[in-house]
């Protein structure tokens, strides 16, 4: 099961398998059920204003949902599990083990200064990417079993317990 609190802790998000579900973490009481994944729910966060509330998937797929109604509000295919998620201080992006996630939802509610969001790299099934841009193709047997990012640098974890930096 994986769980996360709003920042106001008031409501309580759980996942089990491909459903998740709004709590009042007062009461107890089941607000919302939000279907629409088609894999295990493996992370969650809420925005830092508590609005929305981000799942990522076994699907390789990262959700928008708004945490008051319960609406889906965007599916980002991401061609990757995600395995940790979070929101950025600011509201404006997605942060993963696999680099940073911008969207049109997250950039429009926010006054951002800056005309377009930086370039960033993300890490996908057999390629790493910058922006939208793949630019590097990882053969078969190159391909890590884990993947950490962080500003721009990444790390691949291998099975063979090798650690590749780039």
């Amino acid at each position: 099961v994986t769980i996360a609190f709003s920042p106001d802790s008031k409501l309580l998000a759980s996942a089990s398998d491909e459903t998740v579900k709004l709590w009042d973490a007062g009461s107890g009481v089941v607000l919302q059920t939000l279907e629409g994944h088609s894999g295990h729910v493996n992370a969650m966060a809420f925005s830092p204003d508590g609005k929305l509330l981000a799942s990522a998937s076994d699907d390789k797929t990262v959700k928008l949902w708004d945490a008051g109604s319960g609406a889906a509000l965007q599916t980002l295919e991401v061609d990757a599990v995600v395995q940790t998620l979070s929101f950025s201080n600011d509201g404006t992006f997605l942060q993963t083990e696999r680099g940073l996630l911008y969207t049109a939802i997250l950039s429009d509610r926010v006054a951002i200064s800056r005309p377009d969001p930086p370039r960033c790299i993300f890490v996908k099934q057999q390629w790493v990417s910058w922006g939208m841009e793949n630019i590097l193709w990882l053969p078969s047997e190159h391909r890590p079993s884990h993947v950490a990012v962080h500003d721009a640098i990444v790390a691949f974890g291998y099975r063979s317990s090798r650690v590749l930096f780039m």
